[in-house]
């Protein structure tokens, strides 16, 4: 199962973007972590979502992938994305496009892995960005569609044969 969590989105510019993501890379739940009371965030794309106000607040089950910046202000990525190996259950956690994930909203929660993407700016990328390059390499890592359907090609083969 793939969740997906994110900061609060403030602005169209910003529901846009999540918006897009979203119907590119498709997630079984989302969250969004505000931090004031955000009627705004039931509006548009996001009336699915689950807010909340730290990670706490997340399934427990499922790993807690946090996205950081390998120098981030408060919470650094000490894997890099290029070698990780994505698990088939997890909830991938980035912060705000406007300010550093911080660990006010991790609470007590441990990540089970904080990864970074290792790019040569630096400059930060908004979350909506580095939410697409994980996704993106996600989907070109994985195993676990691929078993699936390789799984359902020889079941489908078999009943042909049959």
């Amino acid at each position: 199962m793939l969740r997906l969590c994110f900061g609060y989105v403030h602005n169209q510019w910003e529901i846009n973007n999540w918006s897009y993501l979203l119907s590119s890379f498709p997630v079984d739940e989302y969250y969004v972590i505000a931090r004031e009371k955000a009627d705004f965030v039931k509006s548009g794309f996001l009336t699915e979502a689950r807010v909340i106000r730290t990670a706490d607040e997340l399934p427990k089950e499922p790993k807690l992938i946090v996205a950081a910046p390998e120098k981030g202000r408060y919470v650094q990525g000490s894997v890099n994305l290029e070698g990780f190996k994505h698990p088939e259950d997890a909830i991938y956690l980035f912060g705000f496009d406007n300010v550093h994930l911080s660990e006010d909203e991790l609470g007590s929660r441990e990540p089970d892995h904080i990864v970074y993407i290792d790019v040569e700016s630096q400059w930060e990328l908004y979350s909506h960005v580095a939410a697409a390059i994980f996704l993106y390499d996600r989907n070109a890592k994985n195993v676990f569609n691929r078993s699936k359907i390789s799984k359902a090609w020889e079941y489908i083969k078999a009943k042909s044969n049959g």
